[in-house]
């Protein structure tokens, strides 16, 4: 699966999937993510998931919206820096 995008938040994205599915979103990249597509219905943590080394190279579709509401508490990280290679979200607070 790739990604590919323009960075800004007001560009378009697209993930394609290894069937040639192409989904178009709205997105902000530094450059071209690829990695495995999972899916977390969490309500709340995404800082965790974000930090979490367990989704190294994974791209992370955070199916409970919305993400960003309350911050972030650095003391409960699972690590030091986000370890996924994107994360897709439908809401951005």
């Amino acid at each position: 699966m790739v990604i590919k995008g323009i960075p800004t938040m007001k560009n378009k994205v697209f993930l394609t999937l290894a069937d040639g599915s192409v989904w178009t979103g709205k997105g902000e990249l530094r450059s071209p993510a690829e990695g495995e597509v999972v899916f977390t219905t969490a309500g709340c943590g995404y800082p965790q998931t974000l930090s979490d080394p367990s989704y190294c190279g994974q791209i992370v579709v955070f199916a409970y919206p919305p993400v960003g509401i309350y911050g972030v508490d650095t003391e409960h990280l699972e690590g030091r820096r986000p370890w996924l290679s994107a994360a897709l979200v439908s809401s951005l607070d």
